[in-house]
């Protein structure tokens, strides 16, 4: 369990980072809204990065522990994965951290989780991951490989994360399970146009054979 004086410590930085951004924050700053000296974040965070990267973990489990109640609250006919995609969204809208960082320096969001992204990134694609397989065993998705699903999860969402609009406003909840279903879902569902015996790729086969009979 973190002490109170870390929890000050990671609070403060939070608040900065929500500010101004990643890159004016400093670490006297950090000190001066925690009410401690400097060299007492030093001994906790040694760098302004460990600083960071130990903000952005903390925000990920709190982002874990939402998606827990998420998914209870989702209906057994519903797709979890549907429903977890509208709540990232709107989760990621709503922080004050992450907004302040988008607003701010939009460029600096993938060095930080590329910095700390094995345990960032990777703990989220485990999370999806697991979901995944749930959906599968639930017959709602097809068989796949959760890693490679989990994957493209997380790249669907940063691309939307960090081009918000181009033609529609995804704040709307209708436009956001609409864009969902009918790219990533679309490839995932089972008896789908991506599912092995799916409609879509009986029709891919049968103009295939179709364009072979004319080369004949």
């Amino acid at each position: 369990m973190s002490s109170p004086l870390s929890v000050r410590i990671l609070d403060a930085a939070a608040e900065l980072v929500a500010r101004h951004g990643i890159r004016r924050v400093s670490m006297d700053d950090v000190a001066r809204l925690a009410g401690c000296a400097r060299p007492t974040i030093y001994k906790h965070y040694p760098t302004k990065d460990a600083l960071l990267g130990a903000v952005f973990l903390r925000e990920v489990a709190r982002y874990l522990d939402s998606i827990e109640a998420t998914l209870a609250a989702t209906p057994a006919s519903a797709h979890s994965l549907e429903n977890l995609f509208v709540h990232t969204l709107r989760y990621i809208r709503e922080h004050a951290m992450i907004r302040g960082i988008l607003l701010a320096e939009p460029e600096a969001l993938l060095p930080l989780l590329r910095g700390s992204g094995g345990p960032i990134l990777g703990t989220i694609a485990d999370a999806v991951a697991g979901l995944v397989e749930r959906e599968m065993r639930r017959g709602v998705l097809r068989r796949t490989d959760p890693r490679l699903a989990a994957e493209a999860f997380i790249r669907f969402v940063l691309s939307l994360i960090l081009i918000p609009r181009v033609a529609l406003d995804l704040d709307d909840e209708r436009n956001a399970r609409r864009l969902f279903r009918e790219s990533l879902l679309a490839g995932l569902a089972a008896g789908g146009s991506g599912s092995r015996g799916g409609p879509g790729r009986k029709r891919a086969r049968a103009g295939a054979r179709s364009r072979r009979s004319e080369k004949a």
